[in-house]
C-alpha cells in the first residue's frame, strides 16, 4: 500500500492505495511462519523490482556438502 503524505502546515496522511494485488506478493516459509517478500524498492525510492512466479513453482534448497574442505582448498590458511 501507498498513502501520500504532506507535511504542510501540518502532517497529513490520505487514502491509501494498492501497489501490488495479493498473490505474489510474499511467500511463507514453511516450518519457520516468516515470510519472504517478493519485491524491493530502488535505493532512490524511484522504482520497485518485482518477482513474479508461475503457480508450478516450487521452493529449493541446495545443500552443500563439505563447503569448509572446500573452502580450504580455495582460500589455504596458513596454520
Amino acid at each position: 500500500m501507498a498513502v501520500r503524505v504532506t507535511t504542510n502546515p501540518d502532517i497529513q496522511a490520505f487514502t491509501p492505495t494498492r501497489l501490488f494485488s495479493e498473490s505474489g506478493a510474499s511467500v511463507e516459509l514453511s516450518g519457520g511462519g516468516g515470510y519472504i517478500p517478493f519485491f524491493d524498492v530502488s535505493p532512490d525510492g524511484e522504482r520497485f523490482l518485482v518477482l513474479q512466479t508461475h503457480d508450478e513453482w516450487t521452493p529449493q534448497i541446495n545443500l552443500v556438502l563439505n563447503w569448509f574442505q572446500e573452502l580450504e582448498r580455495l582460500v589455504p590458511t596458513d596454520d
